[in-house]
């Protein structure tokens, strides 16, 4: 299986013309029950793109990971400059 770049990944959102983009990633480790929790990241915390990383979270924790929270990083690669991921238009959720 072939990887996808963060940045193509978000070239495929802003060609897209979709309303939002989500990219589920899980992270790995050698050891046991290292990472077993879920983060979801928004460009921004305020506004639907927030409310549906919430609810990713909540039910992700339905089924047994520890829910970490939402936080917002302004850098993400999804926030192409052409389709501010600010706007009310558009939003990001990684």
């Amino acid at each position: 299986m072939s990887m996808i770049h963060r940045q193509e990944k978000a070239q495929i959102g802003n060609e897209s013309g979709a309303d939002y983009f989500i990219s589920l990633h899980r992270n790995a480790a050698p050891y046991p029950n290292k990472y077993n929790g879920v983060e979801t990241l928004v460009y921004n915390t305020s506004g639907i793109a927030y409310e549906m990383a919430e609810n990713v979270d909540a039910e992700l924790a339905k089924i047994g990971f520890e829910n970490l929270g939402v936080e917002e990083r302004k850098n993400l690669a999804c926030s192409a400059p052409d389709n501010d991921a600010g706007n009310s238009d558009r939003d990001w959720i990684y």
